[in-house]
């Protein structure tokens, strides 16, 4: 959240990622893909930040 505070969105999104590939507890995945899709609306990443079903 410290990256996307300073600006750093393309670090904050490798970020987000890196974490949510470590094994998180289930119940606490979402932190992680909401930090990640938060900071693809930022970038105007639409079509990344919702997946499709």
């Amino acid at each position: 959240m410290a990256q996307l505070q300073l600006g750093l969105f393309d670090d904050a999104l490798a970020t987000f990622k890196r974490a949510d590939a470590y094994d998180t507890p289930q119940v606490s995945r979402w932190t992680w893909l909401l930090g990640e899709g938060f900071t693809l609306v930022i970038l105007q990443h639409y079509e990344e930040a919702i997946p499709s079903p």
